[in-house]
């Protein structure tokens, strides 16, 4: 159930049938432009398209005016509390400023919808004008409920109750004061809140959803909160724009997200290992196999935007099967592997030359499509 209403963030399109974009967070001192520039950079080189900047203090606001000139994709502000930094943020050129019911006031909201509807000239990336509104999200958080929310969850109500309210009251507070331009969250740390409160508001709202578990936790527990939590919405078509929040680099925040989008078929982005988990019948190392040839698909340059599924496996009930299906396979035992392209064995090898003759059919047949 995508939302039937679009918009438009910094030129990216949000909801109404586009695809799911993927953003990220920095975590450097926004004051530190050039240290945060990099970090949007690399973001965007994992294939993050839309990247959220805190603007914590009015001493950050003129390097956030140069992240924000100077990022090659629209760039987000995060405002808590200060009012009037939404305003600056919006001055500076941000394509979406997000906004928490918890954590700032009606009036000051009023002038933050009066701001952002008023600005027509937006930054699109790369020193790029694109003319139209500034976007907003109303982020809710379980964490940063509204005061009058807050004692009303434990009395019974689920928790999700109250992530759902406050979302509504804001969305009509928006809708009223003709503000359209908007999407909105609704997000919690426990899984089970989260997946409630989307179900409940994609049924009650047109808005695009921004969906993701907050605080998820550290890379490996907060990839399988996750993973379940965004990969269950997403499953039901519910959700637009999706951000995984780790502890730690945002990078892997958008490797996961696009291996969420790439596992349910929604959208694909650079190669994909399938590895056995291997058993008793297995005579090779698979581990080091499987781990190296991920290793080396991700650092080469002209794999990392191509869409390509690679097969290690490492004995004979699964593996020829499992990798005549796949663009390019290795099915190795005792010793030896035979290498597959596109479900035709092409090679016989021993197992030291097994992951140097699997990249030399990946090679060739990239440089063969790229002549073509």
């Amino acid at each position: 159930m995508s939302s039937v209403r679009q918009i438009s963030l910094g030129g990216v399109k949000i909801g109404g049938g586009a695809p799911v974009v993927v953003q990220s967070m920095t975590c450097t001192r926004t004051g530190d432009a050039d240290a945060t520039l990099a970090q949007v950079r690399a973001l965007v080189s994992a294939g993050c398209e839309v990247v959220r900047v805190s603007l914590p203090s009015r001493d950050d606001v003129q390097a956030f005016a140069q992240i924000v000139r100077e990022a090659p994709v629209p760039v987000i502000a995060d405002i808590h509390y200060e009012w009037r930094l939404a305003l600056a943020a919006i001055d500076c050129g941000a394509a979406g400023v997000r906004v928490n019911p918890g954590t700032l006031g009606e009036r000051h909201l009023a002038e933050v919808v009066r701001a952002a509807g008023d600005r027509r000239l937006v930054y699109g990336g790369d020193g790029r004008e694109i003319e139209g509104p500034v976007a907003l999200r109303i982020g809710v958080n379980a964490g940063s409920l509204p005061r009058a929310l807050r004692a009303t969850t434990p009395g019974g109500r689920p928790p999700s109750t109250a992530l759902v309210d406050a979302a509504l009251a804001w969305s009509r507070k928006l809708e009223d004061w003709g503000c359209l331009d908007f999407k909105v969250s609704v997000k919690s740390s426990s899984v089970r809140d989260t997946i409630a409160a989307y179900r409940d508001l994609a049924a009650r709202i047109d808005a695009p959803l921004h969906v993701g578990v907050t605080e998820a936790g550290t890379l490996w527990s907060g990839t399988i909160k996750s993973a379940v939590g965004i990969g269950t919405l997403l499953a039901e078509g519910i959700g637009d724009t999706v951000r995984v929040s780790l502890t730690g680099d945002p990078v892997e925040e958008v490797r996961v997200a696009w291996k969420i989008l790439a596992a349910l078929g929604l959208r694909s982005r650079g190669p994909d290992v399938i590895s056995c988990p291997t058993c008793g019948r297995t005579e090779i190392d698979v581990v080091a196999l499987a781990n190296e040839v991920e290793r080396r698909l991700a650092a080469d340059p002209r794999f990392v935007e191509r869409a390509l599924t690679v097969a290690v496996m490492g004995c004979r009930v699964n593996g020829p099967e499992e990798a005549r299906h796949a663009d390019f396979g290795i099915a190795a035992g005792a010793g030896e592997g035979q290498i597959f392209v596109r479900g035709r064995r092409v090679a016989t090898v021993p197992e030291s030359d097994l992951v140097e003759a699997l990249f030399g059919r990946i090679r060739r047949a990239c440089e063969d499509e790229h002549a073509g």
